[in-house]
C-alpha cells in the first residue's frame, strides 16, 4: 500500500514517526529492521530519506547499527498510559494542587483571526483582548492556550497578571457564571511553532479543544482554544443516559438491523464532557 505523506513536513521526519510507531507494535528489542532498500521501496522514498529517519531514531537510543548484521531495535519508545496523562478542566489544575505554571506569551488588544471573529459573531475588524499562554506540568510543556475576549468582558480582567490566574475564574469573579455554549475537538500535527513552544517533534500529534462560553446577562461570548500535547493529555467523555434511555427496553437483533440505516443523532442530550 502506498504511503501518503503530509505536506509540508519533511519526509524523513514523517518516516521516522512511522517507524517509531512500528517499533513496539510489531517489533521488540533485539529484532532487526528491514534493510534500507526494503524500507525505501515500502514507503516510496529515497534511501537518503531512510538514512535520515534512522539516524534520528538511533540518536533517540531506539536503534543500534551493527556491521554485517543490520539495524537492530535496542529500546522501545515510551508510550505513556492514560493514567500517566492529564485530563480534566484546565481552570481546575491549580485548585487540584497540580504542579503547573504558566508563561504569558502575549496579552493585549488585537484584531482576532477571521475564523475566531466568525466563531464569536463579531465584526472582523473589532479588537478583542488576545491572550496566548503556555502551561507547563512539572516543568514540561503541556498545552498552548489562546483566549479571545471581546471588549465588554475584556475590561473586567484587562491589565491583570494572567500567569497566575485562571481567566474563566477571573471573569466569573467579576460577574455572573460562564455558561458553555459549545465545544469542538479536533486533531492536528505540530508545525515548527508548536514544536518549539511545546518541545515536541515536528509533526507530532496535538489535540485541539475549542470552547465558546457566554456570561449570563452579557451578549458577547469568549472563545478559548487549547492545543494539548497528545502524550500528556487525553480527552474524557462520560455518557450520562437520559430518562428515556434508562427506561427503554433492550432492542432485538432484528430490530437493530432494521433501524441501523435510519438512526441519526439529533441532540447532544445525555452527554457530559470532562476536558481541558
Amino acid at each position: 500500500m502506498r504511503v501518503r505523506f503530509f505536506h509540508p513536513y519533511p519526509k524523513y521526519l514523517q518516516l521516522r514517526d512511522l517507524i517509531r510507531r512500528r517499533i513496539g507494535r510489531e517489533l521488540g528489542v533485539g529484532d532487526s529492521l528491514p534493510p534500507e532498500p526494503a524500507l525505501a521501496t515500502e514507503f516510496r522514498v529515497s534511501r537518503e530519506t531512510v538514512r535520515a529517519a534512522l539516524r534520528g531514531l538511533e540518536a533517540e537510543g531506539l536503534l543500534l547499527r551493527r556491521p554485517r548484521v543490520g539495524t537492530v531495535i535496542s529500546a522501545l519508545p515510551g508510550h505513556p498510559e492514560a493514567g500517566e496523562r492529564l485530563t480534566g478542566l484546565v481552570e481546575d489544575y491549580t485548585a487540584l494542587g497540580l504542579n503547573t505554571d504558566t508563561t504569558v506569551l502575549k496579552q493585549g488588544l488585537a484584531v482576532p483571526p477571521r475564523d475566531v471573529a466568525g466563531e464569536l459573531n463579531i465584526d472582523p475588524e473589532a479588537a478583542v483582548l488576545s491572550v496566548e499562554r503556555v502551561r507547563k506540568l512539572n516543568g514540561e510543556p503541556l498545552a498552548y492556550h489562546e483566549a479571545f475576549i471581546p471588549y465588554p468582558l475584556a475590561k473586567k480582567i484587562q491589565g491583570r497578571d494572567l500567569s497566575k490566574l485562571a481567566i474563566i475564574h477571573e471573569l466569573e469573579r467579576s460577574g455572573e457564571p460562564l455558561v458553555e455554549e459549545w465545544q469542538r475537538i479536533s486533531a492536528v500535527v505540530a508545525d515548527m511553532t508548536f514544536a518549539r513552544l511545546l518541545r515536541i517533534p515536528l509533526g507530532a500529534p496535538l489535540l485541539v479543544v475549542t470552547r465558546r462560553l457566554r456570561m449570563r446577562g452579557e451578549r458577547s461570548s469568549v472563545l478559548f482554544r487549547t492545543h494539548f500535547r497528545a502524550d500528556r493529555y487525553y480527552y474524557t467523555v462520560a455518557l450520562a443516559p437520559s430518562a428515556a434511555t434508562r427506561n427503554a427496553r433492550p432492542m432485538s437483533s432484528k430490530r437493530r438491523r432494521e433501524n441501523a440505516t435510519r438512526l441519526v443523532p439529533t441532540t447532544d442530550e445525555g452527554w457530559e464532557s470532562n476536558h481541558g
